[in-house]
C-alpha cells in the first residue's frame, strides 16, 4: 500500500524537491502550494501524514496546525520550517516532528517513516470535532486494501482474513471506491 503524504509549502522550489525525493523513496506525493486549498485534497485523498511549513500566505502553519488537530487527529503532522519560534509548543498542539530548514534527506526520509510507524494503527479521539464515521471508513477501507494486497487480491481469502463474507467484502470494495488494481 502506498503512502501518500501531503506536503503544503508556498515555495514551488520546496515542493518539486520534495516531491522528487520522496517519490524516489517509495511515498505518494499530493502538492499544495497554497494552504488553503488543504482540506479540499484532504477530502480528496486518503492522507497518511502531513508535512507543512509555516510561513504561509492566507493561512499561516500554526493556524492551520491548529484546525487539522480538530479536524484530522487521526492524520501526523511534521513540521519543516525555516521559521520555528517555539518547537515545544508545536509539539504540544500535536505536531509529531519540527524539523528546521534546510534539512539533510536523510533526516527527512528517516523522519516521515518513523513517523508513519509511530501512527500506524493509532486511533485519537478528538472531542472538539468528532468525525469518527470518517475516521472508521478510513480505517476499514485500508484493512481491506491491506488484506487483499496479502491474499493477492482473492476476495475469499481476503474476506476470511477480515472474518466477513465475501458479499459483504465486495459491498466495502463499492462503497470505498478500492480500486481494482488492489482486488
Amino acid at each position: 500500500m502506498t503512502t501518500n503524504i501531503l506536503y503544503i509549502d508556498d515555495s514551488r522550489d520546496a515542493l518539486e524537491f520534495l516531491e522528487e525525493l520522496l517519490t524516489n523513496e517509495g511515498f505518494n506525493v499530493i502538492l499544495c502550494e497554497q494552504s488553503q486549498q488543504t482540506f479540499e485534497l484532504l477530502e480528496k485523498y486518503s492522507i497518511d501524514c502531513i508535512i507543512t511549513d509555516l510561513k504561509m500566505p492566507f493561512l499561516e502553519g500554526e493556524d492551520l496546525i491548529n484546525i487539522l488537530r480538530r479536524k484530522y487527529p487521526h492524520i501526523p503532522i511534521i513540521v519543516m520550517s525555516a521559521h520555528v519560534e517555539s518547537e515545544q509548543a508545536l509539539k504540544e498542539n500535536g505536531v509529531y516532528a519540527v524539523l528546521p530548514k534546510p534539512v539533510q534527506t536523510d533526516i527527512i526520509i528517516t523522519t516521515i517513516r518513523n513517523c508513519i510507524a509511530a501512527y500506524a494503527g493509532k486511533i485519537i479521539f478528538s472531542y472538539n470535532h468528532l468525525n469518527l464515521l470518517k475516521i472508521r471508513d478510513d480505517m476499514y477501507r485500508r484493512l481491506i486494501i491491506t488484506a487483499l494486497e496479502k491474499t493477492n487480491g482473492n476476495k475469499v481469502n481476503a474476506s476470511k482474513l477480515i472474518g466477513i463474507s465475501r458479499n459483504t467484502l465486495t459491498r466495502y470494495i463499492k462503497r470505498y471506491n478500492i480500486p481494482s488494481e488492489t482486488e
